[in-house]
C-alpha cells in the first residue's frame, strides 16, 4: 500500500482475490460473478458482511476510479483486512 494510488491497490486486490477464490472454489460458480453478486458470494460463510456492508464493498468500483480521484474518503487497511478475512476463511455451504 506504501506509494500506490487506491486505484492501483485496489485493482489488484481485486486481482488477488478473484484468483484466491478460482483457487478455491469451482470455476463456474466463481468465474461469472460481477458486482453485487460477487460482493455476496464474497460474504458467504463469513461471520459479517465485509464485502456487501463493510469495507470490501470499495472492491467493487475502486479499480474503475480515475487515478487521480481524491482517495481520502477509503478505508485502504479495512479493504486489505476484508480480503486477508476472506482468504483465510475456509468456504463452506454453498461456496465450496
Amino acid at each position: 500500500a506504501n506509494g500506490a494510488s487506491a486505484a492501483a491497490l485496489g485493482k489488484q486486490l481485486s486481482e488477488l482475490l478473484r484468483r484466491a477464490m478460482l483457487a478455491y472454489a469451482p470455476r463456474s460458480e466463481v468465474a461469472g460473478l460481477t458486482g453485487e453478486r460477487w460482493l455476496a458470494w464474497l460474504d458467504t460463510g463469513l461471520q459479517q458482511r465485509p464485502f456487501c456492508e463493510g469495507a470490501g464493498k470499495i472492491l467493487e468500483s475502486l479499480p474503475y476510479r480515475k487515478p487521480d480521484a481524491a482517495d481520502n474518503d477509503l478505508n485502504i487497511a479495512a479493504a486489505i483486512d476484508a480480503v486477508e478475512l476472506r482468504i483465510n476463511t475456509p468456504l463452506v455451504g454453498e461456496a465450496a
